[in-house]
């Protein structure tokens, strides 16, 4: 801390400094500025006084030394003024490079005083790794009570007294239960172990105590979607200053030609995956049953990579020229029906709210009792799982188009609100250009679709172009949904919400080989909105640097590798991820 103290005494000083050099310059300058202001009042009183002595002669004489004198007055003063103005645009000059030195002064004040607050955190930080040992001391502890515990029922099962049993159960709920226990739940926990029904005496050839134990543990197990714990809700122990120093320097960097190759790279399989399936048709129909869902399949994951590079150029990511990256991203966003300016806008909100109750952008989830909530939160059984497979793939084949036009899932605005109209509320006066030249490409782009459907035949262009574009929509509704729906991120509202919290609300997901083909958007996503500046090329380096120190705040899903669990993420999304409680200020997913 005095370390801290010293940098900001060192600081007020050169300020004060700063300042007194400020004043100087000042006064100087405005005492220039009233010399010259004097110079030019008395050379006009002198004028005065000899137009008035001119006027007083007679026109006959007038002479020639009148009108030199009058003369030299004029050139006088026009050096006066020139002086004047000499003065008053160096008086400028002083002011406007003392403004920019105060704007530096400020924002090494600011820099300082960041460094000063986090000198807290550093020490706070330190002081958890000692209760690492007593942590760890507390784990062993507790296993070898719940090893104890078992023991004891296995014990027990082997009891045919009634009573004894109930006894010795009851003592073994009330010995091992927390502090503070209601009654009630000890009899719950006692009824969860024992199971007991009327016609246990008559059941001569029951199965052991220790056989019903195993099996209701199994279905609690069952249960339960996850095996990890949730996302810590207190402020990390770090910073994103702390975070950034970690990273590489060079990971930051934006390189142009690298992003290209990309660009060309995802361009060229495009280009491929179409030129062979033009063959496809000349095969035997029943190849075709096998090839056109492979062509669809695989187009679409390469027009995702597209996707994802369109999304970098609006993250500023692409390359340091954002000219050219808002070109890049305006063609490769129209060719896949994305108005690039808009969905640009939006998403950097989200980035700036993310998981906020009500200022995200995106998947904003239901509280419990919103009248918006889908009919199968309230079923069960068959009819409850038939519908929650309805609602899934509606929200994956028309949830992207969906969230365009009426920004469903999106903050309440509280009026229409899309990414069409400059007028939304989702745009600045001052982006409304950028909406509307938008618009035009994406318009003059749906006119080339139109015209080449008339053309080369309606059939071909849906399933040359369609059916992939459907399922480029699917991967991005499918993604960005599980990035940040799980039972393990919390929501926050207002009091308990800050950007770090926030951002590090998201989860990454193993995509298996899709992981290439999409740009690591999925497996590398924590670090991407940390610093979604971040070119996606370095993303693997960076999160490595990081992860130790996130630590618990770093989630992972590591149900199953690959698509298969991806999938398994997704169903225990639309089964656990139903609605939020309506209370506290943070918030977690219900099934029900």
């Amino acid at each position: 801390m005095a370390t801290g103290v010293g940098v900001v005494g060192v600081g007020q000083e050169r300020e004060e400094k700063e300042e007194e050099k400020e004043e100087e310059l000042l006064r100087r300058g405005l005492w220039l500025m009233s010399e010259s202001v004097q110079d030019v009042q008395a050379q006009a009183a002198a004028l005065r006084q000899a137009v008035g002595a001119l006027d007083s002669l007679p026109s006959t004489k007038l002479d020639a030394t009148l009108l030199r004198h009058l003369f030299e007055m004029t050139q006088d003063v026009k050096v006066t003024r020139k002086k004047h103005t000499k003065a008053r645009n160096s008086l400028r000059s002083v002011a406007r490079d003392e403004w920019n030195t105060c704007a530096r002064l400020k924002q090494q004040i600011s820099e300082l005083e960041r460094e000063l607050n986090e000198l807290q955190p550093l020490q706070a930080f330190a002081q958890l790794q000692p209760l690492e040992a007593e942590h760890a001391r507390l784990a062993q502890q507790i296993k070898d009570l719940a090893t104890g515990l078992f023991s004891e029922i296995n014990v027990i099962s082997h009891c045919h007294d009634d009573t004894l049993m109930t006894h010795v159960s009851l003592s073994l709920c009330l010995n091992h239960s927390p502090p503070g226990l209601s009654l009630t739940r000890h009899c719950q926990r006692l009824h969860f172990f024992f199971s007991l029904d009327a016609d246990a005496d008559a059941d001569a050839d029951a199965e052991p105590f220790k056989m019903t134990v195993a099996s209701q543990v199994t279905e609690e197990v069952a249960a339960v979607p996850t095996k990890h714990p949730r996302m810590p809700t207190d402020t990390p122990p770090f910073t994103l200053g702390q975070l950034k120093a970690a990273i590489p320097p060079h990971c930051f960097e934006r390189n142009l030609f690298t992003s290209m190759r990309y660009v060309f790279q995802d361009l060229a399989g495009v280009a491929t995956l179409y030129y062979l399936s033009t063959f496809i048709d000349q095969l035997p129909s029943f190849a075709g049953l096998f090839l056109w869902p492979l062509y669809w399949y695989l187009q679409g994951a390469v027009m995702t990579g597209l996707w994802v590079l369109a999304h970098e150029c609006g993250h500023r990511a692409f390359c340091d020229n954002e000219t050219i990256g808002d070109a890049v991203g305006m063609i490769l966003h129209s060719a896949l029906l994305v108005p690039y300016h808009p969905w640009r806008i939006s998403h950097r909100k989200h980035h700036s709210r993310t998981n906020h109750m009500t200022e995200d952008e995106v998947f904003i989830p239901d509280t419990r009792g919103h009248e918006h909530i889908v009919p199968y939160d309230e079923m069960v059984g068959p009819v409850s799982v038939a519908l929650r497979v309805f609602f899934c793939a509606r929200m994956l084949l028309f949830g992207w188009p969906a969230y365009l036009l009426t920004h469903v899932t999106g903050r309440q605005y509280g009026r229409r609100t899309n990414h069409f109209e400059p007028e939304s509320p989702l745009f600045d006066k001052k982006e409304r250009g950028g909406v509307v030249l938008s618009d035009l490409v994406l318009f003059s782009w749906i006119g080339c679709l139109l015209y080449a459907g008339q053309t080369a035949g309606w059939g071909w262009l849906f399933k040359s172009y369609f059916v992939p574009y459907i399922i480029v929509n699917f991967w991005l509704v499918l993604i960005t949904h599980l990035q940040h729906t799980d039972v393990r991120l919390p929501h926050y509202r207002s009091q308990e919400w800050t950007w770090l919290k926030g951002a590090l609300c998201t989860m990454d997901r193993d995509y298996g080989h899709l992981n290439i083909l999409h740009h690591h958007i999925s497996d590398t996503h924590v670090v991407h909105h940390l610093f979604s500046y971040l070119p996606h090329y370095h993303a693997e380096e960076a999160l490595a640097a990081i992860k130790p120190i996130l630590g618990e705040y770093y989630l992972k899903d590591s149900v199953s590798p690959g698509l298969q669990g991806v999938m398994e993420a997704l169903w225990n999304s639309m089964t656990y991820c139903r609605v939020v409680e309506n209370t506290g200020e943070v918030l977690w997913f219900k099934d029900r």
